[in-house]
């Protein structure tokens, strides 16, 4: 598979959609390990399903939390980057400048669509 295959494949996840999706199984999974009873109370009837439908939720939740830190890693990168950048302009214009593009140059490659 070519880099360009990669980035494609990429930007076709979705991945609150999918991860949606995901927790909608696990979901099923559980109701279908369990059943109600008269009273309004649960009972296991699966114990087996309702322990595999257990670790598919603390799978989604641990995909969540490495999403969610990706995310907040990225923003403070790009944060730290405007900060750096604004103190070498305040300095030197023509140098924070050079700096501002040479960073926004980098940031492309890792994501063309941002700075398109």
């Amino acid at each position: 598979m070519s880099e360009s295959d990669r980035a494609s494949v990429r930007r076709a996840i979705d991945f609150y959609r999918e991860l949606d999706a995901m927790v909608k199984d696990t979901d099923l999974l559980a109701s279908y390990a369990t059943a109600n009873n008269e009273d309004g109370t649960r009972r296991v009837k699966n114990p087996s399903i309702l322990a595999m439908a257990h670790r598919m939720r603390a799978t989604n939740i641990g995909l969540a939390m490495k999403y969610s830190e990706m995310v907040w890693s990225v923003e403070r990168m790009e944060e730290m980057q405007e900060a750096i950048a604004s103190e070498i302009k305040r300095a030197d214009a023509e140098t924070g400048e050079r700096v501002l593009s040479a960073m926004k140059d980098v940031q492309s490659r890792w994501n063309p669509k941002r700075n398109a």
